[in-house]
């Protein structure tokens, strides 16, 4: 028994050796570093272009193009808009009923309706540059010693968090109440004016098919974040077991 237990030690050294040696060649970095991670630092001051950085840029772009950061959400509602402009007083039927015209124009309403806030609150965003309006407080956080900036850099993930779900949210809802009327106003359409229901329709899932700057940066810096730290695999012996161990650590 005893012999079997030294067989299984040495073999389990050598692993170790072999793969020690492996890893000392993949990655000579590692090999002649005294400490390979002494290098490793937060992930808000490590990732380029930093938080900061990323503001900055949104904020240019806010004035630059204008009603072109929500053009999504713009174009649907007015899609919306027109089809119920288009089917106002018209009717599927030749001869409707007092409750068809009731049901119709509460359709062609609804589109109205819808179609107008959407085109405001886009046009609102547009005016307002979330980005622009609050980055004047991220500016005002001293950046002097490590403490600001590392306050800064974490003000200005929290701004890119809360501008990316306020869109996300308001996107979501121009789609869902864009999508609800247009489909109403085109189960009330007559054949010549339908085309605009649906037309309606399709346009009203625009902020799903383009994502706003907003969401598409906010992710984009959390998947440069991600890629900051890469997985630790280490070769673990432990003496009660019969063989060595192999060790995963992602750390972020």
């Amino acid at each position: 028994m005893g012999s079997r237990n030294l067989l299984a030690i040495l073999i389990s050294m050598k692993i170790t050796i072999i793969f020690l040696t492996i890893l000392s060649l993949v990655c000579p970095v590692w090999a002649q570093e005294e400490n390979p991670f002494k290098n490793l630092d937060y992930p808000e001051l490590q990732v380029a272009p930093r938080a900061s950085e990323r503001l900055a840029q949104m904020a240019q772009l806010e004035e630059e193009q204008k009603f072109i950061n929500q053009w999504p959400m713009l174009v649907s509602g007015a899609m919306t808009l027109m089809a119920g402009v288009q089917n106002q007083g018209k009717y599927k039927d030749t001869n409707p009923s007092d409750s068809q015209k009731r049901d119709s124009d509460m359709a062609y309403n609804t589109a109205l309706g819808v179609g107008s806030a959407w085109v405001i609150i886009g046009s609102y965003l547009s005016f307002k540059k979330p980005i622009s309006s609050d980055l004047g407080d991220i500016k005002k956080i001293s950046s002097k010693d490590r403490r600001g900036d590392l306050s800064k850099e974490r003000a200005a993930e929290e701004l890119l968090e809360r501008t990316a779900r306020t869109q996300s949210t308001l996107s979501n809802l121009a789609v869902w109440t864009n999508l609800g009327a247009s489909i109403y106003v085109t189960s009330k359409a007559d054949e010549n004016n339908r085309v605009y229901g649906i037309l309606a329709a399709t346009a009203s899932l625009l902020p799903w098919v383009f994502p706003s700057m907003y969401e598409f940066n906010y992710n984009k810096h959390l998947e440069y974040k991600r890629k900051i730290y890469a997985p630790l695999v280490w070769m673990n012996f432990d003496p009660h077991q019969a063989g060595p161990q192999v060790n995963l650590s992602w750390s972020f």
